[in-house]
């Protein structure tokens, strides 16, 4: 035992020794640090790792709701360009049939196109369904005939199917009346829509 204790006194006299002290220093700071570096350091790099990769996400995240906004943006400015005719798409097709406004507006085409009218005729139309249907959207048929030039029929057809109220041609025929050479006959079926 005796020879363990001169070995620890020693080691202790070569402590006091200033390169021993030094080499001492370095190993313990070298020491510290790996502990440091193990318990401090080490966690503080992987929380800026995780930061890191959270800004990225959150980048992403940020260009796809500015894009996002951007889109909104241009439908609102859509939507606001179509508010305009909002009002104009909903006369197209009435609350209700409105057959005499609908006739007159067909004879006031053919008078501003300088047509004869020979005859105007529509389809029977329910104003009241016995039975309610799915349908919010109905429809009646109507037949009209006129004399005019071919120029001022085809101006007729045209001003008819541009009509603010939606107004579709089935069947339509020209011929010409008997001793007249410039003057046609038009015939057509149409059909046009209403909600009840």
């Amino acid at each position: 035992m005796a020879t363990s204790n001169s070995k620890y006194l020693n080691i202790l006299s070569n402590i006091s020794n200033a390169r021993t002290q030094k080499l001492i220093s370095i190993v313990l700071t070298l020491i510290a640090l790996t502990l440091f570096g193990l318990f401090a350091i080490n966690p503080t790099l992987s929380t800026i790792a995780k930061l890191r990769k959270e800004i990225d996400d959150y980048e992403v995240i940020n260009q796809k709701l500015q894009d996002k906004i951007f889109a909104l943006n241009s439908l609102q400015q859509a939507y606001s360009d179509l508010e305009i005719e909002v009002p104009t798409v909903l006369k197209a097709i009435p609350d209700s049939p409105l057959v005499p406004l609908f006739i007159g507006q067909i004879q006031s085409i053919a008078k501003d196109t300088n047509i004869s009218v020979v005859q105007i005729q529509n389809s029977k139309v329910d104003l009241f369904k016995e039975f309610p249907t799915a349908d919010k959207y109905h429809a009646y048929s109507f037949t009209f005939t006129g004399d005019g030039t071919y120029e001022n029929i085809i101006r007729f057809i045209e001003n008819v199917t541009n009509m603010q109220r939606v107004v579709g041609i089935d069947t339509s025929s020209i011929y010409n009346v008997e001793n007249n050479n410039e003057t046609l006959r038009l015939n057509f079926q149409g059909i046009t829509y209403y909600k009840i």
